[in-house]
């Protein structure tokens, strides 16, 4: 659970990020594609915080959200 919590923080953040960015810019493509991306991170982050309340209210708080282990490549 504390990974999902941890990239949600993680998401707000970028959008945060982003939407200042496309506020201070002075170009209008640079200020349209920054807020089209602050826009994105806030969905993910949305559907971030619903599985973590789904998680919570099915008392699944205790089974591990870890990221999923990658598979080396041979």
């Amino acid at each position: 659970m504390q990974y999902l919590k941890d990239e949600l923080e993680r998401l707000l953040a970028e959008a945060s990020n982003a939407s200042r960015i496309s506020e201070t810019a002075t170009d209008s493509k640079r200020r349209a594609v920054f807020s089209e991306l602050a826009s994105h991170l806030n969905v993910l982050a949305s559907v971030i915080e619903k599985q973590i309340a789904e998680r919570t209210r099915n008392g699944a708080a205790s089974v591990s959200s870890a990221p999923p282990k990658e598979n080396p490549e041979h």
